[in-house]
């Protein structure tokens, strides 16, 4: 009895184990991964932040994982010790933290491979590598950092489209709690879809995702949002022809805008102008003119940067065309334009886009076909430059997929050879374990008849109470006796 309770808790500890340690571990990975939070911050503020965790004492697989990831990303950390030490953490690491929880090694390893080795043969591996665990939530998270690595490094929309639409069904939603900071999540994906199809001119689906992202970002994560957001929905809106939502839009641009830099509230001021003209209601225009003289800066012009001068040329811009001066409007424009074109490390290309839609708008208030036409085939081309850079890179894309798709079938066949002869084997066991069991149950058999036959034998020669042998017993002995061959007497 003793024996068997002694089995009974071996057996609970060494399934329990598990349990106890992962629940030690997991609080350590989360207050890890919390940190991610400060990455864009001061490093002092980062460094202090690290203090209050075990980060730089512990000697775990996951400490020294986010040990390695945060001196990468954030290199000016090296000139504080002993963040020089830090060292690679092992392939034993790795699978450790993939052993407590698959999303978050999702999440760290596709940091490692995109932002900071940007090295997308090594997404593509992890990303096969969790396929066939067939955990979808972790599958999302590289398919997450495979988007960002093809926007931000190889400018390819398309594949990075096909990424996002690939993670969104799986990927969760932000939870609202800072330790989720490490993991991409929904509102992340549907602001890049939103934003992509805008780029592409396909505005209806752009305006689909875009509402799609507000519904969800006000509700789980409003402080992520900036004017850059709300200004597409205007844009969007507008050029769908949904004004009042488009002014909506607007005056939310607006609020936003108050909490940033002066040039995103001209940017709120901008967009409003625009979807008043472009409405055209009795009273529009007159509100237009009011908010474009809220939109000029007080300041001097030789305390504005490059950015302020661009907007203020394009607030000019757009006076000038509202009140029919085409002239002073183009004129104005081409400075715009030179002013970008010798700065263009300061502007982005949906900057660039802005101005020539402005353009556009300019000349179709003033019907000056001419423009409008030159200025519509600029967008087009604009377009068409995305769409071709994008196009090629997906080819390259499609004549990879192949290969890869040749290599998961030859893995599943071995897998399916393995799994077959593993069956064969255990086939094999189990007929000689049937075996066995059927000689043992013979022998068994014949044991138990030879006992019983002795016993019958006992039973029959032998008085029960003295052990005495009995008169059948000597007739027996008497019948041997006589039916010998006798020589002599």
């Amino acid at each position: 009895m003793f024996k068997a309770k002694f089995f009974a808790c071996c057996c609970f500890l060494l399934l329990t184990l598990p349990l106890v340690q992962a629940a030690e571990v997991e609080p350590s990975l989360y207050q890890y991964s919390g940190l991610f939070q400060y990455q864009n911050k001061d490093t002092a503020e980062f460094i202090e932040a690290a203090r209050q965790t075990d980060l730089l004492t512990a000697n775990t697989p996951v400490a020294r994982v986010f040990r390695y990831i945060y001196v990468q990303g954030q290199p000016d950390l090296a000139q504080y010790s002993p963040w020089q030490s830090i060292e690679a953490p092992s392939e034993a690491d790795w699978l450790a933290l993939k052993a407590i929880d698959e999303v978050y090694y999702a999440a760290a390893r596709s940091l490692m491979a995109g932002f900071i080795e940007q090295d997308e043969a090594k997404l593509q591996a992890l990303k096969q590598e969790l396929l066939i665990t067939g955990n979808k939530a972790a599958v999302a998270q590289v398919a997450s950092m495979l988007a960002v690595l093809y926007l931000d490094v190889k400018q390819d929309s398309l594949n990075a489209l096909e990424e996002l639409m690939y993670a969104l069904p799986e990927i969760p939603a932000n939870n609202g709690n800072d330790l989720y900071s490490l993991l991409f999540d929904q509102e992340f994906v549907l602001f890049h879809l939103f934003a992509i199809l805008y780029d592409l001119g396909a505005y209806e689906s752009s305006y689909q995702y875009g509402k799609a992202y507000f519904e969800l970002a006000t509700k789980t994560s409003p402080q992520m949002m900036s004017s850059s957001d709300y200004f597409l929905m205007v844009q969007l809106a507008s050029h769908l022809g949904k004004y009042n939502e488009a002014l909506g839009y607007a005056d939310e641009l607006l609020i936003v805008a108050q909490q940033e830099h002066p040039s995103a509230q001209l940017y709120a001021l901008l967009a409003k102008v625009s979807v008043y003209a472009q409405r055209g209601n009795t009273g529009d225009l007159q509100q237009a003119f009011q908010l474009l003289s809220l939109a000029k800066l007080s300041s001097k012009p030789e305390d504005w940067d490059v950015v302020d001068e661009a907007r203020m040329l394009a607030v000019n811009t757009m006076e000038a065309g509202l009140h029919k001066d085409m002239t002073a409007a183009k004129t104005l424009l081409t400075q715009l334009k030179q002013v970008m074109a010798e700065n263009k490390n300061r502007f982005n290309l949906t900057d660039f886009k802005h101005v020539t839609e402005l353009e556009r708008f300019i000349a179709e208030f003033n019907s000056d076909t001419e423009l409008a036409i030159k200025a519509s085939y600029q967008l087009v081309r604009q377009e068409r430059d995305k769409l071709l850079n994008a196009l090629n890179n997906r080819l390259d894309k499609l004549s990879r997929g192949m290969q890869a798709d040749i290599e998961l079938v030859n893995f599943e066949k071995l897998k399916a050879s393995n799994v077959a002869q593993q069956q064969a084997i255990e086939t094999a066991n189990l007929k000689t374990i049937i075996v066995l069991l059927v000689a043992l149950l013979i022998g068994t058999l014949a044991a138990w008849l030879f006992v019983q036959r002795r016993r019958i034998h006992q039973l029959a020669y032998t008085d029960p109470l003295t052990n005495a042998p009995n008169r059948r017993f000597m007739f027996n002995l008497l019948t041997k006796v006589f039916t010998k061959t006798r020589k002599g007497n």
